[in-house]
């Protein structure tokens, strides 16, 4: 029995007439290509979708003007009909810094919506009789991350796959010196993308060979293999691939990782990954039994009066009377990506985006084509969240900061007050202009003033920007009450100590 040691660390003269008709022939190709790749040529006046037509100039545009609104930079999106990918397109910035294009080749963060590739091979192995979903997993392959804890051996593949492994997301959330298993194999849900490392390596085991090699040649076809990364290098820096970007638009750096992580790092876009969900979903890679497997024993998660949203085995499921839609989203730091697909009405859509707002594409999405019933998906608090700071961005680009604190105080005498989701903006704010991150430091201490990070803010701005010693002092005083450690405070308070005995 082997064991598993570590996880995944991816001059036009004269010239004759047929000579002129092959060169003019070689610009009308480029000009094709070029017209094509801006998202120009090739464009269908309209698609089917829940029977009706859509007009594509009419959705482009509402596309377009709502990404610009919520501050959404790029996004690739496919339309899907009859198991068929009927409309896809390309949208705004792969990168605001720069002001480079999406187009149809830009390869965008697929986030947990890779552990999708993973999942298709999971399913076809099954099938072949070379993996056993109900089968511990340390038969196959020990690990030595989670030989800790005995509970570890009860865990099978089914459970890495329904997330209810126990085993957490990530082992740096808690205890970085363990990774940990938090609640009993197979009693709830727990998401994990460790888990997902884990059954790579143990298919890795059962193969004979790497995630890269076994993903590039059972999964991935002639179509999507020159659009789909498993991983992203420094090499790739000059590819065409999307940067991150966070609530204010900000450019992030790229995530680099040497080797694949099988549950988050690969990168392609909404064209290539429809392709491999339709292969699951019409027959022409798994079978029916695998696909009625995927939505056996779930467990529920949410649910309101009409629809339910469980964990099935590998995707999330909306259930409701008359449809069932099989989901998966995806969150990378400075990217999101969703994906929906109705079994019974074989429609659907699937969207990347660079942007930390990004899932809030979903129901526009939705509305301009499918119509399918997600009310309860995009009732959440995670979108409720995201709203709301969009709705607060319009608000501060349109008036400015000012507006946008009134705006946060209306809210609030309402009962909808997102504070862990202001600090967090707030610190995106004060790192591009510390005056306006100041501005909205003020709103945050009046509803959370035990934030030490907004009380250091508001001392620093007051030494820095507006030189009022005293009030910076009391700030800073205040902050290192609270044990913030980010700045050098006591350095703060001297520099606020030495202004005030100078100016005596």
């Amino acid at each position: 029995m082997k064991k598993l040691k570590c996880l995944f660390q991816r001059k036009l003269l004269t010239i004759p007439v047929t000579l002129f008709i092959y060169i003019t022939g070689i610009s009308l190709s480029v000009t094709l290509i070029l017209l094509s790749s801006s998202g120009v040529f090739a464009q269908p006046r309209s698609f089917l979708s829940k029977g009706k037509p859509v007009n594509v100039k009419y959705f482009n545009a509402h596309i377009n003007k709502f990404m610009e609104e919520t501050g959404i930079p790029g996004a690739s999106i496919a339309i899907i009909e009859d198991n068929k990918v009927i409309f896809s397109n390309f949208y705004g910035y792969r990168n605001t810094g720069t002001k480079t294009r999406v187009d149809s080749a830009t390869l965008f963060e697929a986030c947990s919506l890779s552990k999708i590739y993973l999942l298709d091979l999971v399913y076809k192995l099954v099938e072949e009789g070379r993996l056993d979903l109900n089968k511990p997993m340390y038969t196959y392959l020990e690990n030595e991350r989670l030989a800790h804890d005995p509970r570890y051996k009860r865990i099978t593949p089914k459970m890495i796959i329904n997330h209810t492994s126990g085993i957490e997301n990530w082992q740096r959330l808690n205890n970085r010196d363990v990774l940990e298993i938090l609640s009993n194999p197979g009693e709830k849900y727990v998401y994990s993308g460790e888990g997902y490392h884990y059954l790579a390596e143990v298919i890795a085991t059962r193969l004979n060979e790497p995630y890269q090699s076994y993903i590039s040649r059972l999964i991935l076809t002639p179509e999507t293999r020159s659009s789909t990364r498993l991983n992203y290098v420094v090499a790739d820096s000059s590819n065409n691939i999307s940067r991150g970007h966070d609530d204010m638009g900000k450019t992030l750096d790229k995530w680099i990782t040497n080797e694949p992580w099988p549950a988050s790092s690969v990168h392609t876009n909404a064209k290539p990954f429809s392709s491999l969900l339709l292969g699951m979903f019409n027959g022409q890679f798994l079978t029916d039994k695998s696909v009625k497997e995927m939505t056996a024993d779930m467990k529920l998660i949410s649910n309101d009066s009409t629809s339910q949203y469980s964990i099935g085995n590998g995707f999330f499921v909306l259930t409701s009377k008359h449809d069932t839609i099989f989901n998966f989203a995806g969150q990378n730091t400075g990217f999101r990506c969703d994906m929906f697909y109705s079994k019974v009405k074989k429609r659907g859509f699937v969207f990347f985006t660079n942007s930390d707002l990004g899932l809030l594409m979903g129901p526009i999405i939705n509305d301009l084509t499918t119509k399918l019933e997600l009310s309860l998906y995009f009732n959440n608090p995670g979108f409720k969240s995201d709203n709301y700071v969009s709705a607060l961005l319009k608000i501060k680009n349109k008036a400015g900061i000012e507006a946008m604190t009134k705006e946060i105080d209306k809210r609030a005498e309402k009962g909808e007050l997102y504070i862990d989701v202001l600090v967090d903006l707030m610190i995106q704010m004060y790192k591009i202009d510390k005056e306006t991150g100041g501005k909205l430091a003020l709103s945050v201490v009046k509803y959370k003033p035990e934030s030490s990070i907004a009380n250091a803010i508001l001392g620093t701005v007051n030494l820095k920007i507006y030189h009022d010693y005293a009030l910076a002092k009391s700030y800073l005083i205040k902050a290192k009450a609270l044990n913030y450690g980010g700045i050098q405070i006591d350095e703060f308070i001297k520099e606020c100590n030495d202004k005030l005995s100078a100016n005596k």
